[in-house]
Order: C-alpha cells, then sequence, then structure tokens
C-alpha cells in the first residue's frame, strides 16, 4: 500500500471569480474536533497552497483568488504517521 487513504477531488463551477476563503475540515462544524492532521494542501484553478496544522486545530483555511470556471479542488491531509487522506469538509466563502 502507498499510505494514502481515500481521496479524490471534487469538481466545482466558480460562477463568480474574486478571493475565497476555503476552510479544511475532518468534521462537520457542528463537531468540535481535531483534524488529528500536520500538514494541509489545497489545490483549486492553478492554486497550490500548503500550511502546517497546529495540534488540536479543528479547521485549516486557505484564502484564495480564483477566476471564474469549471476546476477541480483537491485537498490532502497529511497525518502524524505519514498517511495522507483528503478533508472530508471544505466550506467556501466568498470573501
Amino acid at each position: 500500500r502507498n499510505g494514502h487513504l481515500g481521496n479524490g477531488f471534487w469538481a466545482v463551477d466558480v460562477t463568480r471569480g474574486g478571493s475565497y476563503e476555503i476552510t479544511l475540515r475532518r468534521w462537520p462544524e457542528h463537531e468540535d474536533r481535531p483534524l488529528a492532521s500536520k500538514k494541509a494542501h489545497l489545490k483549486i484553478a492553478g492554486v497550490d497552497r500548503s500550511a502546517d496544522v497546529a495540534d488540536g486545530a479543528t479547521s485549516v483555511s486557505f484564502k484564495v483568488d480564483i477566476e471564474p470556471g469549471p476546476t477541480r479542488l483537491q485537498t490532502t491531509m497529511t497525518l502524524a504517521d505519514g498517511k495522507t487522506r483528503g478533508a472530508y469538509f471544505a466550506y467556501v466563502r466568498r470573501l
């Protein structure tokens, strides 16, 4: 096995270009449980960002500028043991 847990992408159609905040979570917003990850990675519309995740953090957010049109949202969370998985929840807010 290659150490990757199930991880796909979300197909999205950006109808209004602009600045967005994308928040990645392992659990839905109403559950205040930790990500249990060390690093988060986000790819969307040519934007490729990563961030360290603090111990006990329940989410990680990225601010990105996105052009309108169809694209893919891909996330990767790196666990303490080096395995990776996708974020189970992504919340997108136009700024």
